[in-house]
């Protein structure tokens, strides 16, 4: 009798360790699954008309995905980091969410056939001798103004009277400043690309990523802007993707 009891006393003893350690993984599932649902969808930025989610196009598009039908948009996963309003942007591809209401997209403004230099000739070419760099327009450009002032020296390489310098930022990544060499004066300071730029002088056209420089096994979607040159200011026109797949939908 005496040692069934304590065998009895053993087994409720066990089975009742066994239900406490069954309730609290429960409670802790429980827990986990609250937790998750409550946790916010990372976002860069919100913009009129678009989310930007992140930069990252290698991690999972599946919540930013599930966030974007959540708030009635289209996904892209090669949308564009500015503002839509930015006239100077060039950037990585980025998970976005368009708001706009269009049922199909490929990229935000793509253009719809590829611009040529041809088409943005300009009508004189200066042949002068280049002015003294003037850096009160944009101060922070005179901390480079030995690579400034080495390119404007060389003479216009943009736009009839313009030059385009560019100098290394970090691994794929490359600064630039516009210099109108007949006044001197920067015009452009900060704009920057992964793959360099393409212009001519007789042109107003300027490439950002020219797709000749982007790599085929490149991890990262990167688009080829187009930018004009108008008005005394650079101006975007239109973007085609580089390595960066089209997105139908």
């Amino acid at each position: 009798m005496k040692k069934a009891a304590i065998v009895y006393g053993t087994i409720a003893i066990i089975l009742i360790a066994l239900l406490g350690a069954l309730a609290s993984q429960v409670k802790f599932i429980k827990t986990r699954q609250s937790l998750s649902q409550t946790v916010k969808t990372p976002i860069l930025h919100e913009f009129p008309g678009r989310v930007v989610y992140t930069t990252d196009t290698i991690v999972d598009r599946a919540p930013f995905e599930k966030d974007c039908r959540a708030r009635g948009g289209v996904f892209n996963p090669c949308g564009r980091l500015c503002p839509p309003a930015a006239e100077v942007c060039a950037e990585v591809c980025a998970y976005t969410c368009e708001l706009s209401g269009a049922k199909t997209i490929s990229l935000p403004d793509q253009c719809d056939q590829e611009p040529q230099f041809e088409k943005y000739t300009v009508p004189e070419i200066y042949r002068g001798k280049a002015t003294a760099v003037d850096f009160s327009s944009y101060p922070e450009a005179e901390q480079f103004r030995t690579v400034i002032r080495t390119g404007v020296s060389k003479g216009p390489n943009f736009a009839g009277h313009y030059a385009v310098i560019e100098w290394g930022c970090g691994t794929s990544c490359q600064n630039h400043a516009i210099v109108d060499v007949e006044s001197g004066k920067v015009i452009e300071f900060g704009l920057q690309s992964f793959y360099g730029v393409a212009h001519k002088l007789n042109s107003s056209l300027l490439i950002v990523n020219p797709a000749v420089n982007l790599p085929e096994d490149s991890e990262q979607a990167i688009t080829t802007d187009f930018y004009v040159w108008q008005d005394n200011n650079l101006n975007f026109s239109c973007r085609l993707p580089g390595t960066a797949p089209r997105m139908l939908l």
